[in-house]
């Protein structure tokens, strides 16, 4: 159980880091202020956003007020007032998701992946992957997993690139798990003749290293030039990226990233991966966190674009009353926020 105390202040950048800890089965309990009068409340946090001359009390408090009415209307959401229960409608729901090669794999889609990964950490030629999901889809887990297997069976060398060693360490701790070596957050695995070792991504343009095969996990947090060098530099990468929540940064990067390989001729392949491991299809849980933070806003299709003219577009400015009113139109303007992002 993750239990939230609003009244500290509500950060929804930490709401949204927080709520993926919590397993399947598991329960948040979010404790608010009177959700009708929750806009009106002077949020601590609210005083990381000052500077001088504005108070706290300048501070509008439209996205709580956004928020409350989402929590209201979702009838999956347990509601606890003084002197009234209204308990949430969804039940729960079993795992869609039975065990394969003894436990070994979450789900079939992760077992897939693993199968792909092998074949290009097994290959001799130079290839890239591209693997791509929300988070909690066993994405770095897969990584991990694929390397141990490679570990026990060859002699490979491993080089693993990241914003940090944090982002990476599901990565080495499946990879040692499959290995049968304890982690302590050591940085590198040793396997009788293969290793893995992780490798700050300025160091691996500074110097001369010498691997098999790079994976790149959490790449949307790094700077494009530094994709691009690594690319260059390196014959046969994995790249790997959470591309919504907080650990990415939007399906941007997927767009940019293309036109870089496209433009320095290397061929890859992309996977998707979109079946939940840490929670089960469906989730009511990951669906609100999802709708409160516009973790799903995406990009409309616009119908015969090539006849746009720019000089006879209309222009109209929307305050910021009127966008928190209308669900549709800010869900839209987020979508484009995040693919420009």
């Amino acid at each position: 159980m993750l239990v939230y105390n609003a009244w500290s202040g509500f950060d929804p950048d930490a709401f949204g880091l927080v709520s993926g800890t919590v397993v399947g089965g598991g329960l948040i309990l979010l404790l608010t202020p009177t959700l009708t009068e929750w806009s009106q409340y002077p949020d601590p946090a609210y005083l990381r956003m000052l500077m001088p001359p504005y108070t706290v009390a300048d501070i509008s408090g439209r996205y709580l007020d956004r928020l409350s009415r989402l929590i209201l209307g979702d009838e999956s959401v347990g509601l606890l007032t003084p002197g009234e229960f209204r308990p949430g409608k969804s039940e729960p729901v079993a795992s869609s998701s039975p065990a394969y090669h003894d436990s070994l794999f979450r789900t079939r889609e992760q077992q897939d992946v693993v199968m792909e990964i092998l074949s290009i950490l097994q290959s001799r030629q130079g290839h890239n992957l591209i693997i791509t999901a929300d988070r909690g889809r066993g994405k770095s887990a897969a990584i991990g997993l694929a390397i141990g297997q490679t570990m026990l069976e060859s002699t490979i060398q491993i080089s693993v690139t990241g914003p940090r060693f944090d982002a990476v360490k599901t990565v080495f701790r499946h990879a040692a798990g499959r290995i049968g070596q304890p982690f302590q957050s050591q940085r590198e695995l040793v396997y009788n003749d293969a290793g893995m070792r992780f490798f700050p991504p300025d160091e691996l343009l500074r110097q001369e290293v010498s691997n098999d095969v790079l994976v790149v996990d959490e790449a949307a947090s790094l700077p494009l030039p530094i994709l691009q060098g690594l690319v260059r530099k390196f014959p046969r990468i994995i790249f790997a990226s959470t591309i919504q929540g907080y650990e990415g940064s939007g399906r941007g990067f997927a767009i940019r990233f293309d036109s870089i390989l496209r433009h320095e001729g290397v061929t890859w392949k992309k996977l998707s991966m979109r079946e939940p491991v840490r929670w089960s299809e469906g989730c009511p849980v990951e669906r609100i966190i999802f709708r409160a933070l516009m973790l799903d806003a995406d990009l409309v299709e616009i119908e015969a674009r090539d006849q746009f003219i720019l000089s006879r577009c209309p222009t109209q400015e929307l305050t910021r009353d009127e966008l928190i009113k209308n669900e549709k139109q800010l869900r839209e303007l987020f979508g484009l926020l995040v693919q420009a992002h």
